[in-house]
This record gives C-alpha cells, structure tokens and sequence, in this order.
C-alpha cells in the first residue's frame, strides 16, 4: 500500500540523532526548515513513549472487533485487525508531558474535542459516537497507515504533517477522512 501525499510530503533531516535513524529514513522526501526539523527532533521521543505506553495499557482493556468491524478494518487495508481493540471511554490518554501536551494542542489537535483517536492498535471512541462507523473507518484507517509503516514511522509523518499543516489539514489526517467517507459511502 502506497502512503500518497503523506509521505510524499516532505522532509531531509540532517544530523539524525542515532534513536531515530531508521524512523525517519520514510522521511527523506520531505522537506522541513531547521526549526521544524527541531521540533519533531524534540517530540519524537516523547510521542513514542506515550503512544506506545497507552497502546500497551489499552489492548489489555478494550474489546475485540466483531466480525463485521473485522470486515470493515480489512477493507481499509489493515493487516492485523485482530491486534485491534477498542475502548469505549470519554477519558482519552493524554500525555503526561506538558510540553508534548501543548505542541499537539497547539497544531489543532485538542484531545478533548475528539470523537476518537488512535494510538497504534488501540482504538478510543467517545460514547455518544460508539455507532458512528465513519469514525470507526477513520480511526481504523490510522491503525493501516501505522501498520503499512511501522509505529515509529507514521508517528514521525504524523508529527511532521502536524507541524507543517496543522490538524486538519495533515496529510495522515486528510488521508483518513478520505478512506472514511468512501468506506461510508460505498465507493472505495
């Protein structure tokens, strides 16, 4: 599966620091100024330790796919939809670190407007939007996108179309919403 724009979109990162090399290798089209480049120098890590952390937490909670999520999570190109789960919640994680907090408030993504979100496998959905299967699609389109390259990998994009774009026009993001209303509306 191709990535598209979200990958094509840019960065060459020099001077990588040895933790990220092979996280940031996907990255070498893009193309970021030096304060963007220090910045996802900056948060990787932190974004690493809490999404994995949270991930980890969650597949011991959240519940199994039916077999028609099953179905769905496949025809959005994901690999291992069994690895999937799902927690009901309206208390997103959040991450602990302050700064990390902020930076993604501050590019669009306030945690507490979201109606779903996810971290690796896991995937939160606020209860009001428990039957939204758009969601549901948009958030399993996240779960492919990380699988197709690897957690580290998307979270590095991610944050790279954070910086660049802002929430809703990242590239991870827009991509998503693509794959979602199609996947709603029958024609992918």
């Amino acid at each position: 599966m191709k990535f598209g724009a979200a990958f094509e979109t840019a960065v060459i990162l020099s001077a990588t620091p040895s933790w990220a090399e092979e996280y940031f290798e996907p990255m070498d089209k893009m193309h970021l100024t030096s304060a963007e480049r220090e910045w996802i120098h900056k948060y990787a890590p932190l974004a690493f330790d809490w999404v994995e952390e949270a991930e980890a937490n969650t597949l011991t909670v959240g519940r199994k796919l039916s077999d028609a999520e099953i179905e769905l999570a496949k025809s959005l190109s994901v690999k291992n939809p069994e690895r999937i789960r799902v927690l009901v919640t309206s208390d997103f994680p959040v991450p602990s670190n302050k700064d990390l907090y902020t930076a993604f408030q501050n590019h669009g993504f306030v945690f507490a407007d979201s109606a779903g979100m996810t971290l690796g496998h896991a995937v939160f959905i606020k209860p009001e939007h428990e039957d939204d299967i758009q969601l549901l699609a948009h958030e399993f389109a996240h779960v492919a996108q990380a699988e197709a390259h690897g957690l580290r990998s998307f979270l590095v994009s991610y944050l790279a179309g954070l910086k660049m774009y802002g929430y809703m026009d990242s590239p991870l993001e827009s991509e998503a919403r693509a794959k979602a209303w199609r996947s709603a509306n029958g024609t992918d």
